[in-house]
């Protein structure tokens, strides 16, 4: 990964800029200083900055508005699932309500791609899910543990054979990497969950869709419920 100070003079502030919007240090509907302030903090040229604002705005997370300037967005246009925004939430100090709509967004599309790699995983892709299930296993620092815990998850995913699924991977990522942060029970809920995790594996292997599908809601449930994260939901 690169250093934050070897990149880019716009890629750079519009991290900064993107990082203190998602902490709610520039709230919504803040006006961001005007030009010339911004290249005074940051020490950016014009032509860096305004290219970083549009990347902003791409993004969602501000809009420009005639004679009021540079604003903050409402959340709901906030593009959450953009690589760059997910990596920026991964640094700060998520908030919970954040972490319980992933864990939403998590029970609607895991399980059903649990149940298409129950059909159609390959070998070789079973394989990759156990290499992970017996990672998570044996792992004791915790940032094994997450890598682990992610690569069974994003194994399920890519042996989904669905493209859209498979690139859902880095909410997984953000949703895990953050659980451990801010939870002091994230790794209690790790060890309470891995015969789960060991359930919907071998689900995948028998091929049986049905079971895969339902350990894989119940893991999922589980977790959240652990965490705090939402009230225990009930599949139907």
């Amino acid at each position: 990964m690169k250093d934050h100070d070897s990149q880019p003079k716009h890629a750079r502030l519009t991290r900064e800029i993107g990082v203190k919007i998602l902490t709610g240090e520039y709230p919504v509907g803040h006006r961001l200083p005007a030009e010339a302030e911004l290249i005074e903090q940051l020490k950016v040229s014009r032509t860096a900055l305004r290219e970083g604002l549009r990347t902003l705005s791409a993004k969602g997370l501000v809009v420009s508005r005639k004679r009021l300037g540079t604003l903050v967005s409402e959340p709901s246009k906030w593009n959450l699932l953009d690589v760059d925004v997910l990596s920026w939430m991964d640094k700060t100090a998520i908030h919970s309500d954040f972490l319980h709509q992933v864990g939403e967004a998590r029970l609607i599309f895991e399980p059903q791609a649990a149940r298409l790699a129950a059909r159609r995983a390959t070998a070789a892709q079973v394989a990759e899910i156990e290499r992970a299930f017996f990672a998570m296993k044996s792992a004791v620092e915790q940032t094994d543990r997450i890598d682990a815990d992610l690569a069974f998850h994003v194994g399920i995913l890519a042996a989904s054979q669905n493209h859209v699924l498979q690139n859902l991977g880095a909410i997984i990522g953000t949703a895990l990497r953050a659980s451990f942060e801010i939870s002091d029970e994230a790794a209690e809920n790790y060890k309470n969950t891995l015969d789960l995790h060991g359930a919907v594996l071998q689900s995948i292997r028998r091929q049986d869709e049905t079971a895969a599908c339902d350990r894989m809601f119940e893991l999922l449930e589980k977790s959240m419920a652990d965490l705090g994260l939402q009230e225990p939901l009930q599949a139907e």
